[in-house]
C-alpha cells in the first residue's frame, strides 16, 4: 500500500490508459470506483488532468488532444474537453492559456458530476472533506486530578475548537477563552464550547468570570445568561432546571422567543421574513402557486433548479448565520417528485436537495438519496431515504436516514409522491443528543448520540435551496414552501401543531408571523429578557410549557415569576 498522496502503479497504469484512449471498459470502471472511495488518489488524478492540459498547450499537439472525455471517470459528459484544437488566430499566447485553464477548471468541476436518469447531471457521490476546521477559540490551562474528558475536545497544546468538554469527576480549572472569559467547570458536567464568546452548560456546574468591555453568553437549559463584566455560579440538574448566582455584576436572563432564525415563504421575492434579508439568487426555479400563502417554489430537476441564500455571513467553519451549536431544526413543505433512483453501473444516484449547506464534513443538509455510502448512523439497509445530515463534535459528519419503505410507522417513497403536501420536519437537540426526523407531524426515525454533542456548522459557503450548491448537480424535482432554519430543536409538542396549522392552510405559526418584543442578538437570532439579576442574586429557572420561569432562591429580588 503505498502513503498517502503518494499513487501505487496500479492508479499509475489506469491514468495512463486512459490517458491514450486504450483503457477498457473493465479498467475505466476500476478507476471510477478507486476515484470514487479514495480522495487522495482523486486529487492527485485530477491535479495530473490538468498538468497533461497545460503540456498540451504548451507543446501544441496535434489531432485529438491526450486530455479528453475519456480522461476522467467512467459515466461523465462526454464533451468536457475539445476533440479538436481550435485554430487560434487574433488572440495571444496568454488569452488561448487562460482560455484553457477555464476549460481545464470546468473540466475538473465536471469530473466531480456524472449523469443520472433522464441524462440530468447530478453530483458524484463523494465530495470535499477537507474544509479547514473552526479556529481554536480556548484555552485549557488546567485539569484537576481524576478528570475524564471526552475525545469530542481537539486538544492541540492545551487549545480547544469547538467542541464537548466533559468532566466525570474532580474540577477542570481555568478554561480560558480568547475572549479572556474564564470558566471553572466542576465535575460531572458537560460544557460545550461554541466560540470565544459563547459556551453552553448541559449538565453540572461552573464559575464563569467576564472581564470588562467582554459580553459573553453562556446557554445552560432553557436560558440565555449574557455576561456583562460580571461573574456568576450557574448549576444544571438532571430535569434542566438551571440556578444562577450572580457574584458581581449584571447578568441578563434571556429566553428564545421559538422564532427561527430563517423562513422563506415564497410569497413574494425570496427573502428571510424574519429580518426582511434577500437571497442572492433568485433564478433556476418557477413561482407557483402557494401550499401556504401566495407562493411557493417550483424546482424541474435542471442544473438551473437552485436558489442561493448566501451563507449568512460566515467567513470560516464555525461563523454566520448558518452556524448552530445546541440544536437545529429545518422545516418544510413539499411536494416531492423524486424518481427514487440510486447508484447503477449506468448512473450514479440522484440526489434530490431540500436543504444543503456545503462546508466540507461540516455540511447541514436534507435530502432524498439512494446510495451504498456509510455516513448513515444508525446504519440502515440500501434504499430510498429521506436523509438529515450534521457534524457532531465527538462523532463528525453523519446522517440520520429514514428509509422510506412502509415499516414500523415510517412512509413509502409512494406516499411522498402521491401529489399532496407534507410536512418535513428534521431536528438535532445537543442537550438530549437525539436526531430526529418527523413526517406529517409524526416522529418516524431518530437516534441518541452522547448528550452534550454539539453541533460545529456554518461557514463561507452558500446555503441552498433546492440543490446542492447554486447551479449543482443535485436537484430538487417538486414543489417547496414555507422552509424555516432553527437554531434550537422544535419540541414535539411545537412540531405536531405546525403541522395541524398547516391542515388549516395556515402558517406554522397559526398567523403572520410576530416579531415584537424581540431582542435580536448579533446574527438576528430572536430572544426576550425575562429577567436582569444584580450581584447577590440566586435564581432558579425553569422550562414549563414551552415558558420560562424564575423563581428567586435568595437575594434582594422578591416573589416569584417574569
Amino acid at each position: 500500500m503505498s502513503a498517502p498522496g503518494v499513487p501505487d502503479r496500479e492508479l499509475i497504469e489506469d491514468f495512463e490508459a486512459v490517458l491514450e484512449g486504450s483503457a477498457s471498459p473493465e479498467v475505466r470502471r476500476r478507476l471510477a470506483a478507486r476515484l470514487e472511495r479514495d480522495p487522495a488518489a482523486r486529487a492527485w488524478y485530477l491535479r495530473h488532468v490538468e498538468i497533461h492540459a497545460m503540456l498540451e498547450f504548451e507543446h501544441g499537439l496535434a489531432g485529438r488532444p491526450r486530455v479528453s472525455a475519456s480522461s476522467l471517470p467512467a459515466g461523465l459528459p462526454e464533451l468536457i474537453m475539445p476533440r479538436r484544437r481550435p485554430v487560434l488566430r487574433h488572440a495571444t499566447r496568454l488569452t488561448a492559456a487562460a482560455a484553457l485553464l477555464i476549460v481545464v477548471a470546468l473540466a475538473l468541476r465536471w469530473a466531480l458530476f456524472g449523469l443520472g436518469p433522464n441524462g440530468v447531471a447530478v453530483a458524484a457521490p463523494y465530495y470535499d472533506r477537507n474544509a479547514s476546521p473552526p479556529p481554536m477559540v480556548a484555552y485549557l490551562e488546567t485539569i484537576g486530578e481524576d478528570v475524564a474528558t471526552a475525545s469530542s475536545v481537539e486538544l492541540e497544546a492545551n487549545r480547544l475548537r469547538p467542541g464537548t468538554i466533559r468532566v466525570a469527576s474532580g474540577v477542570a480549572q481555568h478554561v480560558v477563552f480568547d475572549s479572556k472569559v474564564e470558566i471553572v467547570l466542576h465535575g460531572p458536567a458537560v460544557l460545550g464550547v461554541v466560540s470565544a464568546s459563547r459556551a453552553a452548560l448541559f449538565q453540572g456546574s461552573l464559575e464563569l468570570s467576564s472581564p470588562e468591555g467582554v459580553e459573553f453568553v453562556l446557554d445552560a437549559g432553557a436560558v440565555r445568561l449574557v455576561h456583562h463584566d460580571a461573574s456568576s455560579r450557574v448549576e444544571v440538574d438532571d430535569r434542566g432546571a438551571v440556578t444562577v448566582e450572580v457574584i458581581r455584576g449584571e447578568v441578563d436572563a434571556r429566553a428564545h422567543t421559538r422564532l427561527p432564525r430563517y423562513l422563506w415563504t415564497f410569497d413574494g421575492p425570496v427573502e428571510n421574513v424574519v429580518s426582511g434579508e434577500l437571497a442572492i439568487a433568485q433564478t433556476g426555479y418557477k413561482r407557483v402557486e402557494g401550499i401556504i400563502g401566495s407562493g411557493a417554489a417550483f424546482f424541474d430537476d435542471t442544473r438551473a433548479a437552485s436558489i442561493d441564500v448566501g451563507n449568512g455571513g460566515g467567513g470560516h467553519v464555525g461563523s454566520g448565520g448558518f452556524s448552530v451549536s445546541t440544536g437545529v431544526t429545518i422545516e418544510a413543505l413539499i411536494v416531492p417528485r423524486w424518481s427514487g433512483h440510486g447508484s447503477s453501473t449506468n448512473h450514479v444516484p440522484d440526489y434530490d436537495e431540500i436543504f444543503r449547506k456545503e462546508d466540507g464534513d461540516y455540511r447541514i443538509l436534507l435530502s432524498f438519496q439512494n446510495d451504498l455510502h456509510t455516513y448513515d448512523k444508525p446504519n440502515v439497509d440500501p434504499g430510498p431515504c429521506l436523509s438529515f445530515g450534521l457534524y457532531l463534535a465527538g462523532s463528525r459528519y453523519s446522517e440520520l436516514d429514514v428509509p422510506l419503505d412502509g415499516r414500523e410507522g415510517r412512509p413509502t417513497l409512494a406516499s411522498l409522491r402521491d401529489g399532496k403536501p407534507h410536512h418535513i420536519v428534521a431536528t438535532y437537540d445537543a442537550a438530549s443528543g437525539r436526531k430526529a426526523l418527523y413526517v406529517d407531524g409524526v416522529l418516524r426515525f431518530e437516534h441518541h448520540f452522547d448528550a452534550g454533542s454539539v453541533v460545529v456548522s456554518g461557514g463561507s459557503a452558500p446555503a441552498t435551496i433546492g440543490n446542492t450548491e447554486p447551479g449543482g448537480g443535485e436537484p430538487f424535482h417538486g414543489t417547496i414552501d414555507e422552509l424555516a432554519f432553527y437554531d434550537f430543536a422544535l419540541s414535539p409538542e411545537e412540531i405536531a401543531q405546525h403541522w395541524a396549522n398547516v391542515r388549516r392552510r395556515r402558517g406554522y405559526f397559526g398567523a403572520e408571523l410576530q416579531k415584537a418584543d424581540a431582542v435580536p442578538d448579533e446574527l438576528g437570532t430572536r430572544w426576550r429578557t425575562v429577567a436582569t439579576l444584580g450581584a447577590r442574586e440566586r435564581v432558579r429557572f425553569e422550562s414549563r410549557g414551552g415558558s420560562v420561569y424564575g423563581e428567586t432562591v435568595s437575594g434582594p429580588r422578591e416573589g416569584s415569576g417574569f
